[in-house]
Formats: structure tokens, C-alpha cells, sequence
């Protein structure tokens, strides 16, 4: 693995409705259960590969923590990076 990856792992989310106050999109993504990730975290990831597909698909990605300037934790994977769709 490469020291660009070093910090990332490879997970399994899947995405659902919430359309919390101030965000833009009401799909939203989270960690499926049983993995290295708790599933409340949030992941911030391609908006588009969440718009073009259903609602509740699961996809593999890559990810790591991060914290928001306010101090929440969350997931970060970047939106051009790929990914696959999970059966």
C-alpha cells in the first residue's frame, strides 16, 4: 500500500434519506454495521454516486476519519476517487 493510502480503509456504505438542516442533499451515506467504522458517522463522498443510484444501495469505497472544523467526526472519501456497487 502506498503512503497515500496509508490512512484510508476500504469499507462497505450504504445510503439512506435525511435531510438534516443546512445540508444540500437528502441522500446521505453511512458505514454499513460490522465494520471498522461506526455506522453514525457521516461520509462525505461523490454526490453524484449517490444521486445516480437508489436510495439504500451499498457501495465499496475507500475512507478515513476526519473532524469537521466544529469538531464532529466523520468520513471522508474523495468525490472523483472509484467505486462499486455492492450486491
Amino acid at each position: 500500500m502506498t503512503e497515500r493510502w496509508s490512512q484510508y480503509r476500504q469499507i462497505i456504505i450504504e445510503t439512506f434519506l435525511d435531510k438534516p438542516r443546512g445540508m444540500r442533499s437528502s441522500i446521505r451515506a453511512r458505514a454499513i454495521s460490522g465494520q471498522f467504522f461506526p455506522t453514525d458517522l457521516f461520509i462525505s463522498c461523490s454526490t453524484g454516486m449517490r444521486n445516480q443510484h437508489a436510495v439504500e444501495t451499498k457501495f465499496r469505497i475507500h475512507a478515513k476519519q476526519s473532524m469537521s472544523r466544529d469538531g464532529v467526526p466523520f468520513l471522508y472519501s474523495h468525490p472523483l476517487w472509484p467505486y462499486q456497487i455492492v450486491d
